[in-house]
């Protein structure tokens, strides 16, 4: 699946090399040869849209839809983890059975992973 196609890029599949992890798929497409899928992982990552009255506080023009991004922390400094469901588009050899037995080269990346 070459980046610009429909779908997600390489770049963020990437990281995924070497990993297992459970999806859900929602769609198949059988022309591109890849599953569009929901995922559940952990991210310390967040994005908050800003109200009219707080860009306008921080003088950002208004109406733009302005978003603050990054990471979340709590009283002490550190990184809070919160779930979230992303999609992911994969190609369809990447898709095994849940109870098939996974390569020992290769780790889990689910969310069960998380402490």
């Amino acid at each position: 699946m070459p980046a610009g196609d429909d779908g997600d890029s390489w770049w963020p599949l990437s990281w995924l090399r070497g990993t297992y992890f459970p999806l859900s798929v929602v769609d198949v497409d059988t022309t591109a040869r890849t599953a569009h899928s929901l995922v559940m992982r952990a991210s310390t990552r967040i994005t908050v849209e800003l109200t009219e009255e707080q860009a306008r506080e921080v003088g950002l023009p208004l109406g733009s839809g302005h978003q603050v991004c990054g990471m979340l922390l709590d009283a002490e400094g550190e990184p809070v983890e919160l779930l979230r469901i992303d999609t992911l588009t994969v190609p369809l050899r990447w898709l095994h059975p849940v109870d098939m037995p996974v390569s020992t080269s290769h780790h889990d990346a689910s969310i069960r992973q998380i402490p």
